[in-house]
């Protein structure tokens, strides 16, 4: 069974279709413009920048795991968790924005590295 998740999926994909070598083929001449829940309203917006950060992060620890191994990817990772980790601490005194983003970040990599599925993110999510 082939597992892809939220975030690096065509990633995924495009990595499974080299390894089979099959052609992969980028059309650089169209450009797509995505406003990442641009229609939302303020409380909507928070809630949905809050499922991005926590899930992206999750994702990447995720794909490198899967296709590198876990020390791969836990190496790959760490520094970035200890740097969220602290930021989320330290601008938590100065600005509340910056504060949920970083914290956010950090607990879906947390999350990710010890083998919390992505599926609890919805709980995380709205206990803000």
């Amino acid at each position: 069974m082939k597992i892809f998740f939220f975030f690096f999926e065509e990633i995924d994909l495009c990595r499974r279709m080299k390894v089979s070598k099959d052609d992969v083929i980028i059309f650089n001449k169209v450009k797509i413009v995505h406003h990442g829940g641009g229609g939302l309203d303020e409380k909507l917006q928070t809630n949905y920048d809050n499922f991005r950060n926590w899930n992206f992060y999750w994702s990447r620890f995720f794909y490198h795991k899967k296709h590198y191994g876990y020390l791969s990817s836990f190496k790959m990772h760490f520094s970035k968790l200890i740097r969220f980790f602290i930021s989320f601490i330290i601008l938590y005194f100065f600005s509340k924005e910056k504060f949920r983003k970083n914290k956010f970040r950090f607990f879906g990599l947390f999350s990710s590295i010890v083998g919390i599925k992505s599926s609890v993110s919805k709980y995380i999510l709205n206990k803000n």
